[in-house]
């Protein structure tokens, strides 16, 4: 098949679906097109916190082969309703696609993909992922106008002219239904995949070896419990209670330490390094990732769901996650959860 995944960002070397997804499809002999902004993650700080792993967050336009599959990168402007992808339609003309693939229903270039397949009957298929963690509520007329269009009148258009969306968590599901006016008939409940060459469990001496040089490496002891976070150090993420956790427990005596890799201000930064116990690694690439999770002994995410929180159960550790994540697959029986935000109920 020819397959047209439509993504409104990408950036190389990320572990999200658009870097997943498509080279694992093109494994199995499909013709894939990844079609994306010339944007790299539209996430805040982004200058502080992923241009120095990413580089600049806007990009060339242009076509290229990476990974197996056809990298397109469209010009872009910002609307009301999200980023627009110029050239899209165009482009999906073009390459004419047998299915189309999007992420989020809320999202200009989903419309525009609706409105392609409502015109050449292409199957669309969609990916949600806004966790109820995530949903603010309307702070001023133009935020309720938005919701009040999408729920209403472009939620519906692109249920109609799509088959099916997958929920990634049943959280999703209710956002998917609440805010996004999607009918549940089309809705399936599908959790995020993990490419498990990368992210296994210890199997083998060579990844006992492994474990034990990053350990040393990052002059561990023996008999220190590791917590690992990954991801970017912004208040939405708080890994500063995980920081201030670490140093609560290695004051009272027990043998602890903290790795977090990511990035973010240099204050947010600075708030783990003071931090007794606690070291901060920049980002890396996710084929790099598997090998710290091993090394490590529990993963803590403090706030919202994350997709790295799959990563680090499939290589084989257990989780410590908010009391208000929703996605119950990460936590029953191989999880805790702890008060969001109180560092002793953390510790």
């Amino acid at each position: 098949m020819r397959i047209a995944i439509i993504t409104w960002w990408y950036a190389e070397g990320m572990g999200y679906s658009e870097n997943c997804l498509p080279p694992a499809l093109a494994s199995f002999g499909h013709e894939v097109h990844l079609i994306s902004s010339d944007l790299q993650p539209d996430f805040p700080n982004y200058k502080e916190a992923y241009e120095p792993f990413i580089g600049p967050q806007e990009q060339p336009t242009g076509t290229s082969s990476t990974n197996g599959f056809t990298l397109h990168r469209l010009p872009h402007s910002r609307t009301r309703l999200g980023i627009y992808i110029h050239g899209l339609y165009e482009c999906l003309e073009k390459l004419n696609p047998d299915v189309i693939q999007c992420f989020g229903i809320p999202q200009r270039s989903t419309y525009q993909a609706a409105w392609f397949s409502f015109r050449k009957k292409t199957p669309l298929f969609l990916e949600e992922h806004t966790h109820l963690s995530t949903i603010r509520t309307p702070n001023n007329w133009q935020h309720r106008l938005n919701n009040f269009l999408v729920k209403n009148f472009l939620g519906p258009f692109v249920a109609v002219n799509s088959q099916k969306c997958y929920a990634i968590a049943k959280d999703v599901e209710e956002v998917t239904l609440k805010y996004f006016g999607y009918p549940q008939r089309k809705l399936t409940v599908q959790s995020l995949g993990v490419d498990t060459l990368i992210f296994h469990p210890i199997l083998s001496q060579k990844d006992h070896i492994e474990r034990n040089q990053l350990r040393s490496l990052l002059k561990i002891q023996e008999n220190e419990i590791v917590f690992i976070y990954t991801g970017r150090f912004s208040q939405d993420k708080s890994p500063q209670v995980l920081a201030s956790a670490v140093a609560k427990l290695k004051g009272d005596g027990y043998p602890v330490r903290g790795i977090f890799i990511g990035a973010g201000k240099k204050d947010d930064v600075n708030a783990i390094l003071v931090m007794d116990g606690c070291s901060v690694l920049p980002f890396m690439q996710i084929k790099e990732l598997g090998a710290y999770y091993r090394m490590a002994d529990v993963g803590v995410w403090p706030k919202q769901e994350s997709t790295s929180q799959l990563d680090a159960l499939a290589c084989g550790i257990p989780l410590i996650l908010s009391d208000r994540v929703k996605a119950k697959e990460r936590i029953d029986g191989c999880s805790y959860t702890y008060i969001e935000n109180d560092i002793l109920s953390l510790a």
